[in-house]
Order: C-alpha cells, then structure tokens, then sequence
C-alpha cells in the first residue's frame, strides 16, 4: 500500500469516525428532548415506527415531556386512531405530550393534532378537516372486501373521528400559533 493510499484511507476512517460520533449526538439530543418527527403520510409502517420509539422512551423517561412534530398529508384512519390513542395513553401516563404542526396536517393528520395536551401550529401551517374517506384498487374480489368492510366500519370510525374533533372542540382556543418567522 502507498502512503498516498494510506493517508485516504486515514482520512476516510476519521471522517467516518467523525460521522458517527454526529449521528450518536444527535441520538443523545434527541433523547434529552424526547422529540419524534413524523414527517409522512399515516400508514401502518409509519405508525409502527413511531409507536415503537415512543414506547421505548415512555418505558425508559417515564413521565418525561415528549415532543411530536407533525407535517402529515394524513393517511390510514385505522393506523392513525391507534397511534392517537396510544398518545392518549402516553398522557394518562404522565407524560406531557407536545403536538407540533410545521407545515400542513391534512385528514388523519388533523385527528393527531388533537391529541396533544398542548397543540402549536407553525405560522404557515395549514390543517384540513374533511370527512373519512376510503379507496379500493386490485383484484375485483379483493376490491370487493374492501368496500364490504368499509361499508361494515363507516358507521364506527366516522362518528369516532368526529368525537375527537368535538371533544377538541372546547380546546380550540388552546392552540398556540407559532410566529416563527418573526
């Protein structure tokens, strides 16, 4: 081997060195904030992810503030409701719970907004509220599943998804608009 390719290979070790000490410190400082950010549409994966990471730190911080940055075009109601209540359980176990709205929460999005004890929207943030709204694609019996299950369900998850809104509906004036900008 050179000296040349020894110093890059060096060179390259330290700067993989350095790279992975930055990703260990944003790791710590993530962890003394407690701060998730959910930048994704709701889907099973995206909620599994962060299921997982909130219950590590319940588990390990326990009645540590935890901080939720949200900017969602919303998603998937049955994976959404099971994160909103999994927050609601977060708070029931003492955790202050922040929902942080950067950027846009549409539909599902919205409904995760509204679990937070404390909600803050960003100054440009903008929220939709629409009613519950399915789709189907693929094979025509699978198709026909889909629609039979959502026909069996509209009755449960419309009313439940408008119950977290009216119930939130007291809290409205306990959004805090953000003025970042200024």
């Amino acid at each position: 081997m050179t000296n040349e390719s020894k110093n890059a290979n060096r060179s390259f070790t330290a700067a993989d060195a350095r790279l992975k000490e930055l990703q260990i410190q944003q790791t710590e400082l993530n962890l003394a904030n407690l701060t998730y950010t959910f930048y994704d549409e709701v889907s099973e994966d995206s909620v599994k992810n962060c299921l997982a990471e909130l219950s590590s730190w319940s588990r390990r911080f326990p009645a540590k503030p935890i901080i939720l940055i949200l900017n969602s075009p919303g998603g998937e109601v049955i994976a959404g409701l099971a994160l909103f209540d999994y927050i609601l359980k977060l708070r029931s176990d003492g955790h202050h719970v922040t929902v942080i709205v950067l950027g846009m929460v549409a539909s599902m999005g919205g409904i995760l907004l509204q679990a937070g004890d404390t909600r803050v929207m960003g100054k440009y943030s903008q929220l939709l509220i629409h009613e519950v709204s399915a789709g189907t694609s693929g094979i025509l019996p699978a198709m026909e599943d889909s629609v039979a299950f959502f026909k069996s369900q509209r009755l449960p998850i419309q009313p439940s998804v408008e119950e977290v809104y009216f119930a939130s509906y007291t809290r409205l004036q306990t959004i805090i608009f953000l003025d970042i900008a200024t």
